[in-house]
């Protein structure tokens, strides 16, 4: 399998993925009580949560094929 560029990739399968993901983090955040009473919020925590997990995840992914991740280190919470 030949790695595309930086930053190139199928639109379509990246859209699935991104809505994907948004879906996952507003149910585990609702579950877990980290929304305002709507619903429609996430608390800052959950966010900064999904926000590392998924950085890590994404380093994981790369790391799993063989290829070199190129995207930038993300530092969340103190």
């Amino acid at each position: 399998m030949k790695e595309a560029p930086a930053g190139q990739y199928d639109r379509r399968l990246y859209d699935m993925f991104k809505e994907a993901i948004k879906e996952v983090v507003y149910d585990v955040s609702i579950e877990q009580g980290m929304t305002t009473s709507d619903g429609m919020h996430i608390d800052g925590v959950a966010v900064q949560a999904a926000s590392a997990a998924l950085a890590d995840v994404a380093r994981e992914f790369y790391k799993e094929q063989g290829m070199q991740y190129d995207m930038p280190k993300v530092k969340i919470g103190g």
